[in-house]
């Protein structure tokens, strides 16, 4: 899990890049939507924070560095509006958001790196099919 200020800035960054479909925390959504429609899941799996510098209290450096997971979620079948299967569709908004992320700096001290390769799912679940990638990123602080 992030700390307070890398994943409310993360979280920031997707709301205000991506309104293509709705984005949820992982801990918000429950059931997907009715009737299936494209959705986000944004989670943050874990992480480790350490200093960094040693010297005066309250003033030394500290860095956390973990990776944050994003699902794309898409209904079986094909997209009514490109014609396209969902899958194809998934992957395009799967590249969309990590260009939101890749190489960025935001928030004064968040910064992300290369998104690692998206996974798809082996088959559908459900009603839904999945592509799933995560991004790497460190945040530094005074404490």
């Amino acid at each position: 899990m992030a700390s307070n200020t890398p994943a409310a800035a993360i979280e920031a960054r997707l709301a205000a890049n991506w309104t293509t479909t709705p984005v949820f925390l992982a801990d918000e959504i429950n059931d997907p939507p009715e009737p299936p429609s494209p959705f986000v899941v944004l989670e943050f799996p874990g992480g480790f924070s350490r200093q960094y510098t040693i010297g005066s209290p309250g003033s030394n450096v500290w860095l956390e560095e973990g990776a944050f997971m994003i699902h794309v979620m898409v209904p079986v079948g094909i997209d009514p509006g490109s014609g396209l299967p969902w899958r194809k569709v998934a992957r395009n908004y799967a590249e969309t958001i990590a260009q939101i992320f890749r190489g960025q700096t935001f928030a004064t001290s968040v910064i992300c790196y290369a998104p690692l390769p998206p996974q798809e799912s082996e088959r559908a679940n459900g009603n839904y099919w999945g592509v799933s990638f995560g991004v790497p990123f460190h945040y530094q602080f005074l404490a």
